[in-house]
């Protein structure tokens, strides 16, 4: 088990290393005052989808342009970042004050602040319809429970992580498991890197079925 750790974590490495060598550009940490002032009128008609980066600058621009593709399709609002969660809490708070479903995506590291999110949701007592996280345990970053007022929570994980590294998470990862639902899906036949390139129409078909009632 550990060699096999071991080579995961080469892996990884090499993956990273990859992506530097390409030369991607960075998703920023805060959206713009232009930005904000449009998505708080888009919020008022139409759902919001927001995204977290994985680790800069090897995520690149890979949950914003699987969100702006989400988004497009559905005729949702969108925004992404690279953390920075607070910036959200305008665009959340005026969705929800106009009846509008919000749904959260974080890749990789992004998972952490992700989560985030939705708890910081949970104190304005603000619903999040669906939690998207992609690889969410690579290097062990998702820390603490994902909060009761996540409606559902979709966990995608990689081929780059077996159970030897990264288990699925159960029900003690949530706050009140009978108020959140839970989907696993492990998704062998992607690397970690690519694994948010190919998620779109699946995330498109759990947002247009929603949560279960």
């Amino acid at each position: 088990m550990k060699v096999t750790g071991h080579l995961v974590k080469w892996g990884m490495l090499g993956l990273f290393l990859a992506a530097a060598i390409s030369g991607l550009a960075c998703t920023g940490s805060s959206i713009s005052e232009k930005n904000v002032e449009q998505l708080e009128q888009q919020v008022k008609t139409r759902g919001l989808i927001v995204g977290f980066e994985g680790l800069q600058p090897f995520s690149g621009h890979r949950a914003d342009n699987l969100t702006k593709k989400v988004a497009k399709d559905l005729d949702l609002a969108q925004a992404a970042t690279s953390g920075n969660s607070s910036a959200y809490l305008p665009l959340v708070t005026s969705a929800h004050a106009n009846g509008q479903s919000i749904y959260i995506v974080g890749y990789s590291l992004g998972g952490a602040e992700a989560r985030k999110l939705a708890e910081e949701c949970r104190k304005e007592d603000i619903p999040v319809d669906i939690l998207f996280l992609l690889d969410p345990s690579a290097m062990g970053v998702l820390t603490g429970k994902i909060p009761r007022n996540v409606r559902k929570v979709v966990f995608y994980q990689s081929g780059t992580y077996d159970s030897s590294v990264s288990d699925k998470p159960r029900g003690e990862f949530l706050e009140d498991p009978d108020n959140t639902q839970v989907k696993f899906e492990h998704e062998s036949n992607l690397n970690h890197m690519d694994l948010p390139l190919h998620l779109a129409d699946r995330i498109k078909a759990e947002i247009e079925s929603g949560p279960d009632d």
